[in-house]
């Protein structure tokens, strides 16, 4: 499987990542960045652009930012049956595809190489995000409403008293904060602090 993703948010990805293949029984298994590269500001020391492969459980995610150019915000997981794009902004979607594709590895000839397999199923997600509160307004943040389900999750997690989310544990947060710090290292040179 490959997750792919184009953002500003350095930490989305690599979190996406280990999420798109995690499970109780590799909870050990470090988040690998195999390859960061990326462009400094040689005046501000900021990296501008960057581009990253990170591997977890053999999921392979390939991601990339930028300061200086557009990005559509999207994430397609790719598997050897189908793949999954989420719609941009992927941190906050309405819409989602899923795209199921003849087993590669069970066609009677081989794939090429820049090709499909051919389509078996198609199916489309679409849900609205929950309506911004007028004592908001304006909305300072483009789809910020997305972010309703991560704050009512902490709010209830808070309000029974557990430290954690089962969701996203600190162990998670500390394997793809490992990562970060990795690639910050190999494109800024700065090696976090223990």
């Amino acid at each position: 499987a490959a997750v792919s993703s184009s953002n500003k948010h350095e930490h989305y990805p690599p979190l996406f990542a280990s999420q798109s293949n995690a499970s109780k029984e590799h909870e050990e298994e470090a988040v690998r960045v195999l390859g960061a590269f990326g462009k400094v500001d040689p005046e501000t020391r900021v990296d501008i652009e960057s581009s990253v492969v990170v591997e977890y459980k053999g999921t392979t995610g390939r991601f990339g930012s930028s300061l200086v150019r557009s990005s559509p915000f999207t994430v397609e997981i790719t598997g050897t049956n189908g793949r999954i794009t989420i719609a941009s902004p992927a941190n906050c979607p309405t819409e989602a595809q899923v795209l199921t594709f003849q087993d590669a590895r069970d066609a009677s000839h081989s794939p090429h190489p820049c090709c499909e397999q051919p389509l078996v199923g198609q199916k489309q997600f679409s849900e609205d995000l929950p309506p911004y509160p007028r004592e908001f307004f304006p909305q300072q943040y483009p789809r910020g409403t997305g972010f309703v389900y991560m704050i009512q999750t902490v709010e209830d997690c808070l309000r029974v008293g557990c430290l954690e989310l089962p969701d996203v544990p600190h162990a998670m947060h500390m394997k793809v904060q490992k990562a970060v710090d990795e690639i910050r290292e190999r494109i800024l040179g700065i090696v976090a602090s223990a």
